[in-house]
Parts: structure tokens; C-alpha cells; sequence
């Protein structure tokens, strides 16, 4: 099963001042999404959504102004801050999307309701 993934910037939580800066990010809000096509050409998506707090030592050497940061910068900000938790991406994208996929793209177990029961329940 070929898993496609999308890492997608929510919300920032930002402090309004602190340690002398301005408009400082204390919290990522964010989600990671995962699609697949089933044999039958169907596609089928999972989200995983977290809140990631954001230490100050994440990128270290400087302070990268409000107005100078980049998509790409907070994503590696959220992936050091989930490496030190142990549940990085590549945990995430296993644990939390692609089983979940794999159960939608294969199900082990389906429902079907026969004719005759559709019946008695009316």
C-alpha cells in the first residue's frame, strides 16, 4: 500500500512578549495526513492531529522573528520537539496513519446486514 502524507500547519499559540522578543511560538498546532487508493480506486485518508509544545532550545543559535518564519521551519520544529517524546513522524506515520489505512484499504471485518434482516426491522 503506497501511503501518500501531508504535514499541515494549524494553529500557532504565541506569547505576545517574553525573554525580550515579540510574538514568540510556544505551542504548534498541526495534523499529518495520510491517503491511499484501494484496488478498486477508491481513496481513503487518516488524520493524526497533535499540539506540540515548542522549547526554546529547539532551534538553537537564534531567534527567527514572527514575520520571518517559514512552513518548513516549524515543521522541523515540531518533528525535534516529537523526536524527544519518542513519537517522531516516522512513529506517527506507522502507529497512527498507516494502520489505521491499512484497516480501511483491507478490512478484516466488514458489515452486511441481509435482505431478510432489513425486513424484520421495519
Amino acid at each position: 500500500m503506497v501511503v501518500n502524507y501531508n504535514f499541515i500547519l494549524d494553529d500557532l499559540h504565541v506569547a505576545p512578549s517574553l525573554e525580550g522578543h515579540s510574538q514568540v511560538v510556544l505551542k504548534i498546532s498541526w495534523f499529518l495526513v495520510g491517503t491511499a487508493v484501494d484496488t478498486a480506486g477508491t481513496l481513503h485518508e487518516e488524520r493524526y492531529s497533535a499540539t506540540t509544545t515548542i522549547k526554546s532550545d529547539v532551534a538553537p543559535g537564534e531567534f527567527i522573528p514572527f514575520e520571518q518564519l517559514t512552513p518548513q521551519a516549524l515543521q522541523s520544529w515540531v518533528e525535534i520537539s516529537e523526536d524527544r517524546k519518542k513519537r517522531n513522524m516516522a512513529w506517527i506515520k506507522a502507529n497512527m496513519i498507516d494502520k489505521r489505512l491499512e484497516d480501511k484499504v483491507n478490512p478484516k471485518v466488514v458489515l452486511i446486514k441481509p435482505t431478510w434482516l432489513q425486513n424484520n426491522n421495519q
